[in-house]
């Protein structure tokens, strides 16, 4: 019996690590797509596509859940936020450095995630995670030393957008009671809300698309 009990954790954990490399692969594929694109619209017009089509998918599969949608929800708020903020950091950083770049400078993820559920929730992490953190830390130390002053910009950019990604993925613990659909729905109409604005070139202010 508790054999078969083992058997859907399993299976379970196996489906997450099949869609987590799935993700990983797709979001390396937008993201050298995105590069591909007119340097003037690439990652405006990425974070645009990107609401558009994950709203489009998102409201069926959301549907019998609208009723428990709360657009004032202050957690699922703060957790839309900081991942849009990554969203639009990772689509920028990619018309500026090379996508393999981009991607492990954001592989620390993992490590921020852990700094913050220590002090936030007072975890405990094994010598040998702290081990393999160092090294990661140093691959990516090594990688950015021979950025441009440019290039160190990104970099400092796309280390505080993975930050912002840390805490909306700790977020999520206390959004439970929420159907990840809603959760997907929320983020999904917080990018198409952003991206419908343009940046304009050398100006940090928003001003409406044409």
């Amino acid at each position: 019996m508790a054999e078969m009990a083992d058997e859907p954790k399993t299976d379970t954990k196996l489906l997450a690590l099949v869609l987590m490399i799935v993700a990983g692969f797709l979001i390396a594929l937008i993201m050298e797509a995105t590069r591909e694109l007119d340097r003037d619209l690439d990652w405006q017009s990425a974070v645009l596509t990107r609401g558009l089509f994950g709203t489009l998918v998102s409201v069926p599969l959301a549907w019998r859940f609208l009723p428990k949608i709360h657009a004032f929800h202050k957690t699922l708020f703060f957790r839309s936020s900081f991942a849009v903020v990554f969203l639009i950091a990772i689509f920028y950083s990619v018309s500026k450095i090379l996508p393999a770049d981009a991607i492990a400078i954001t592989s620390t993820q993992p490590i921020i995630i852990a700094i913050i559920s220590i002090f936030w929730f007072g975890s405990r992490y094994f010598f040998k995670f702290w081990v393999f953190s160092v090294l990661a830390v140093v691959g990516v130390v090594i990688l950015v030393s021979a950025k441009t002053p440019d290039g160190m910009v990104v970099v400092g950019m796309l280390v505080a957008a993975t930050v912002c990604r840390g805490f909306s993925i700790i977020l999520l613990r206390f959004l439970k009671d929420i159907p990840p659909s809603i959760i997907a729905l929320h983020f999904s109409l917080l990018v198409l809300l952003v991206g419908s604005k343009r940046w304009p070139q050398n100006s940090g202010q928003f001003v409406k698309v044409s």
